[in-house]
């Protein structure tokens, strides 16, 4: 399909954009190895990391008003990724990600549903960059900001007439506030890392197409959170680290077509353990 195309694309660029960031840009940060300045040993730094997931994405509507039961929710295996960077000066952080996962063929407790599409979000967030040291990459990072979703996907409805397949376009934004930890602990030449994080959103759906067409509706109730728990190696002389993590993210909204009798509730999200590359270095 299109998307899987796109998607794999998306993973490879991902790979061959942290192999850059990992090994080249460096060279050019500084002009020779006595200049060299060590991690969060100046007052401007920018972390950059990518990296490449698999486990579940998530996505149903149901009918309802309690926003705890979503039993429409469909989920299948998926493939994922992510991209973002911190900047900071001094202890003023500012950060921007994006993660995506795939929508294939989700299973319910319901029934089956067969299409192809994407689960896309992106953070921009400020905050506080907390509890650092020179050649030390550990940071508490402490933030508030916008969060945006868009999800689209083509829907086959097997073994019906072809005029039955739709596509599904959904999109929502608001704030979230939450921290993030990246810990280090030295082991000979190298540390291990231990990576925590969590966030809550309230990012309600404001935008429903179907095949093209506009719904209109009203939003009574809604609720999002992430967390993520991580655990890897850093190289901290240089600046990188590698690090496994699993990470979950959930939102759901309680929403009513206009003329509608009933309301529905609809719930996105995502279980994923990603491999994450991550360079750190002073400006």
């Amino acid at each position: 399909m299109v998307f899987s195309r796109f998607f794999s694309k998306s993973i490879y660029a991902v790979i061959v954009l942290m192999a850059v960031v990992s090994f080249v840009l460096p060279s050019y940060s500084q002009e020779s190895p006595e200049s060299q300045s060590s991690v969060n040993s100046t007052d401007m730094s920018v972390i950059l990391y990518g990296g490449i997931g698999y486990g579940v994405s998530e996505y149903g509507v149901s009918t309802g008003d309690d926003i705890t039961l979503v039993t429409g929710v469909g989920s299948d295996e998926a493939y994922g990724f992510e991209l973002g960077t911190l900047f900071n000066y001094s202890f003023i952080g500012a950060s921007l990600n994006v993660t995506g996962v795939q929508l294939n063929d989700l299973k319910s407790d319901i029934s089956t549903e067969y299409g192809d599409g994407y689960y896309l979000l992106v953070d921009a967030t400020l905050g506080l960059k907390l509890f650092t040291e020179a050649e030390d990459m550990g940071y508490t990072y402490i933030f508030g900001g916008l969060k945006y979703w868009q999800l689209s996907r083509d829907v086959d409805r097997e073994g019906t007439l072809p005029d039955s397949d739709y596509k599904a376009e959904l999109s929502g934004k608001g704030w979230e506030f939450g921290f993030r930890d990246f810990s280090t602990f030295p082991v000979s030449s190298f540390s291990i890392v231990l990576q925590t994080g969590m966030s809550f959103y309230s990012a309600p759906v404001d935008s429903i197409k179907s095949d093209g067409s506009k719904a209109s509706f009203t939003t009574s109730d809604t609720a999002g959170a992430a967390l993520e728990l991580g655990l890897g190696v850093a190289f901290e002389d240089i600046g990188l680290s590698v690090v496994a993590s699993f990470k979950h993210d959930e939102n759901a909204t309680v929403y009513k077509i206009d003329g509608a009798t009933e309301s529905k509730v609809l719930g996105t999200g995502y279980n994923q353990f990603f491999l994450t590359l991550t360079k750190d270095f002073s400006i």
